[in-house]
């Protein structure tokens, strides 16, 4: 505590450890001699960071929306303690802190007209994106009757289960609980019986960005009504991910989209978004918000692709999803040594399952790096994520230059166990190098793993049980075991040579002259350039993933969609080739070691239903309105007009640089 009490960071998880220490502190005040000692370093802990960084700008959760009701509960929680105690008032010292995170649920509330008493609702039932009302009501009624916000107060109290134990629909590892909290029983503490409303009139934008440590996120609506359509756009940096790159829509209050359990987004859920060659753009960056009169629109720029929402102002909504894949930085160079040239943070790609096993393999490549990098630069990667610098710190396999030269295999396991073996020696820029790693142990219980790295002939091997096993002190540093764990890596993504599948800002320019992969089971991967790139799939279908609340048809190029009472049309607006086909996507299992296999919610293990929209070209447009819009698509070269209800809007399609959409 006593090293921490300067720290500035704040955030949900900062007040977890803290706040309820310092109400531990408190308690024991007169009864331990070290407890004004404890209280008062979690005092300074709250004023140098928990209180001015405890949420970002716009009162968003920094560490992800579904932390909003949680942070603003243990912040009441510990600063309530401390000021009935010992008279000080924290709160009274920033009383933003209470004032902002309302801005944040302003913008996230979708005005559910009606809101019915279950056990379990759905995400984004009633609030987007984070945590529904069940979870949040007990705070919002706390924060608005702070704020004098009579509307927000009586949307606390429109929560049937105000009051109430929250379930949350999981397993307890290890036992056959249900996991559940007292979050409902504050509100009999925090109900203010003599309340009266401030008049103060609060205006909420119709469109927001709000920073999160795990990315940007974007919301933009039609308007304030309930009849109002919603459209959000989660970002993700490539870091420690509560979720990847997703599209929500909202119609008429009620979800259109969904998230679901597939294997290929472990360690957190699918939402819907871009993909190329079948690799999903996980990562997404949230560049700039552009409101007009008739028009919001959000430009994002991602690992292979550039994407637009736009969404019309007032009645009879249409949004527009636009998609535009970047241009490739690969040449094969016949000149001298035939090599693949990759340039721009440009990387090979390539379908993992008919080549690559976990279990055990080998590989080999022959590359050269050109130019000067801060960064690691990565040669081979598979996984969300390069162990040791970036991602999500579980199942990656990744080989790198390190920023001091030297060759790296690294393999982070699904318990975040990060295990690292160096090659002796050191890669010079220019030169050419050849590399050999190989494994093997790994996912099988009772095995021997071990690991081992090869430059130009001189290796390295790594196979201590107490590394891969965990045995002394596990990944979180804690007493572990005497018997070695199983050691479970199994990375969920295409295959990268020459840079990283998705992480950021550890992809350099390099030549690679050959790629030999050889894994048990599997086929043999061998890439010439004297032939060519092989099943390279970074340059294949361009397409959008969307995961339907409710799909009631499809038919050619467009797809009738349900959203409560409402039916919407998914069109195929702009592009070669378009087409959108259906997928079954087979339930998936949580992919952290810490993620309980039971779940209370009905349908849990079901297998959910996707659209995928592709297009054999270059440029993807797709269009979302109200199927009584009566919309009608025309298009003639790189223009295109797209009429709905009563309005007609007419675009420019953009192939180069710059904007992707062009009012006309």
């Amino acid at each position: 505590m006593d090293e921490r009490r300067h720290y500035t960071a704040g955030g949900h998880h900062t007040v977890v450890d803290y706040g309820h220490f310092g109400v531990a502190a408190v308690h024991l005040l007169g009864d331990h001699h070290r407890a004004e000692e404890w209280l008062q370093a979690v005092i300074d802990r709250f004023r140098n960071g928990i209180l001015p960084h405890g949420c970002g700008p716009g009162g968003e959760p920094i560490d992800g929306p579904t932390f909003w009701g949680f942070e603003n509960l243990w912040l009441l929680h510990f600063a309530d303690a401390l000021r009935n105690v010992t008279g000080i008032d924290l709160l009274g010292e920033a009383p933003a802190r209470l004032r902002l995170p309302l801005n944040w649920f302003r913008a996230h509330w979708t005005a559910a007209r009606k809101i019915p008493d279950q056990l379990y609702y759905p995400p984004n039932t009633n609030i987007l994106l984070g945590g529904q009302l069940n979870v949040n009501s007990p705070v919002l009624l706390r924060l608005a009757q702070q704020a004098g916000d009579g509307r927000l107060r009586d949307v606390a109290l429109t929560d049937p289960r105000l009051g109430r134990l929250f379930r949350f629909g999981m397993g307890v590892k290890g036992s056959t609980a249900e996991c559940m909290i007292s979050y409902g029983p504050y509100a009999y503490c925090y109900y203010d019986p003599d309340f009266r409303s401030m008049r103060t009139r609060r205006v909420t934008s119709l469109a927001g960005r709000f920073d999160m440590y795990t990315g940007r996120f974007a919301v933009m609506r039609s308007g304030h009504d309930p009849d109002a359509a919603m459209l959000c756009v989660s970002g993700y940096d490539g870091g420690l991910a509560a979720s990847f790159m997703d599209l929500h829509v909202q119609w008429a209050g009620s979800p259109l989209l969904r998230t679901i359990s597939a294997f290929e987004a472990q360690p957190v859920r699918c939402g819907s978004l871009p993909c190329v060659g079948g690799q999903n753009e996980n990562v997404a960056k949230l560049g700039g918000l552009k409101r007009t009169k008739d028009w919001q629109r959000l430009r994002v720029s991602s690992r292979r692709t550039e994407h637009e929402y736009w969404i019309s102002r007032g009645d009879h909504p249409i949004m527009l999803v636009a998609l535009r894949r970047r241009p490739r930085g690969v040449r094969v160079v016949k000149e001298g040594v035939s090599h693949i040239r990759l340039r721009g943070g440009d990387a090979l790609q390539y379908d993992a399952e008919p080549w690559f096993r976990a279990n055990g393999g080998r590989l080999r490549i022959r590359f050269r790096l050109r130019g000067r990098a801060n960064s690691p630069r990565v040669l081979f990667n598979a996984g969300n994520g390069v162990g040791g610098h970036f991602g999500t710190g579980v199942n990656t396999f990744a080989l790198f230059v390190d920023t001091d030269g030297r060759l790296c295999f690294s393999v982070q396991s699904q318990n975040s166990n990060l295990v690292t073996v160096y090659a002796p020696g050191t890669v010079g820029v220019g030169a050419w190098h050849e590399a050999q790693i190989a494994w093997d142990g790994f996912n099988r219980r009772g095995a021997k793993p071990w690991m081992e790295i090869a430059l130009d002939g001189k290796s390295n091997r790594l196979d201590d049980p107490a590394v891969f096993g965990e045995m002394g002190r596990d990944s979180q540093g804690l007493a572990s075991r005497k018997e070695p764990r199983t050691f479970y890596a199994r990375p969920n993504t295409a295959l990268a040579f020459g840079g990283s599948i998705q992480t950021p800002g550890v992809t350099a320019d390099c030549d690679l002259s050959l790629i030999d992969l050889r894994c048990p089971g599997r086929r043999r991967l061998t890439v010439d350039p004297a032939v060519g790139l092989g099943p390279e799939t970074g340059g294949g279908e361009l397409a959008y993933k969307l995961n339907p609340v409710d799909l009631l048809g499809l038919e050619g190029d467009r797809a009738r969609l349900g959203a409560g009472s409402s039916v919407v049309e998914l069109i195929s607006v702009f592009g070669c080739g378009l087409a959108i086909r259906k997928e079954e996507v087979p339930y998936a299992p949580p992919g952290l070691a810490a993620g309980s296999l039971v779940s209370f919610l009905p349908d849990a293990t079901e297998p959910s239903t996707r659209l995928v929209a592709g297009a054999a070209g270059d440029i993807l447009v797709l269009a979302i309105c109200d199927s009584s819009s009566k919309s009608r698509i025309s298009w003639e070269d790189d223009r295109f007009r797209l009429s709905a209800g009563g309005r007609a809007y007419s675009f420019e399609v953009s192939r180069g640089r710059g904007g992707l959409l062009r009012p006309i």
